[in-house]
């Protein structure tokens, strides 16, 4: 089995942060809503508290982890609509979001932390703006303490029993000084 030859150790904690363009002014989305969304069930801002205008749905392409976390979190057995723009990176997620009012899409939360700092002027200089998802931010706190809905572990991955290097590499990441390189754009774990 693949267990006796690899472990994982986590490392830090990652959230999906759900991006609009600052000029939507829905405020969150609850779990529900969100997969209604990207089934594309509901297809009008309006119908979850919006201005009137056709939601356009980004998703990120096959074998990204955010997809993949997105998809298991949200969609569960659901297949996200057909109509999705599938983009290859978080940097052209932003970047279509930003030239596009109508669009949602979805980021590592590493990709747009300096928006989590409470400074609505960061809204407009990075393009987007971040959702509550079932009332919750993904700031390093909420991911913390589990309460946000959308939390992606980061792990590394090692031989079963890390020698040399390799373990002193694991042993400097978990370390103080490994866990502040770490929060510099996820959550910690010590």
């Amino acid at each position: 089995a693949i267990d006796d030859v690899l472990q994982r150790t986590l490392i830090g904690l990652d959230g999906l942060a759900l991006v609009v363009h600052p000029t939507n002014d829905v405020a969150g989305l609850s779990a529900l809503q969100l997969r209604d969304l990207y089934a594309g069930e509901v297809l009008d801002w309006v119908q979850v508290g919006g201005e009137e205008g056709e939601i356009l749905l980004v998703s990120r392409e096959e074998g990204s982890g955010s997809r993949v976390t997105f998809e298991t979190r949200v969609m569960g057995e659901t297949p996200v609509s057909l109509t999705a723009v599938v983009m290859p990176t978080s940097a052209d997620v932003v970047e279509y979001i930003m030239k596009t009012p109508q669009a949602i899409g979805y980021v590592s939360r590493a990709f747009v932390r300096e928006l989590l700092d409470d400074d609505p002027a960061n809204d407009a200089a990075v393009g987007v703006r971040i959702l509550a998802v079932e009332g919750e931010l993904p700031t390093a706190d909420t991911l913390v303490q589990q309460r946000y809905f959308l939390v992606q572990p980061l792990y590394l991955v090692t031989p079963n029993v890390p020698t040399g290097r390799v373990r002193q590499f694991l042993d400097f990441i978990l370390s103080p000084a490994g866990q502040e390189i770490v929060a510099r754009y996820h959550a910690p774990v010590r």
